[in-house]
């Protein structure tokens, strides 16, 4: 007799040709901690690197773990949010870099 599952997995094997493992299809997620105390994580809130100024990390490592839906589209918005901040710390880096030239002058 066969049931759901039995017939889902006839239908992939089909689809596919061969069975993909799990960790061929996993979200691999939750590589690296990302919070406020540099003790207990290696990224601010920001994505960047505690001990690093210019490292910031944008893929799915931040995430605490992987939800059960594709995380594509939040890895892309955080991404989005992150380079607005880091244009943001260059457009405050350029104005003090402007104000030291004119006060040197």
């Amino acid at each position: 007799m066969d049931t759901a599952a039995t017939k889902a997995s006839s239908a992939a094997t089909f689809t596919f040709g061969r069975r993909i493992p799990l960790a061929g299809v996993a979200h691999q997620n939750g590589t690296i901690r990302f919070g406020h105390d540099p003790r207990t994580s290696a990224l601010d809130v920001n994505c960047k690197a505690h001990d690093l100024d210019n490292l910031y990390v944008v893929d799915g490592s931040f995430f605490p773990s992987s939800a059960a839906v594709n995380p594509a589209l939040t890895i892309v918005a955080n991404a989005l949010r992150v380079g607005d901040h880091i244009l943001e710390h260059l457009g405050a880096m350029v104005v003090r870099e402007a104000a030291e030239v004119s006060r040197a002058s």
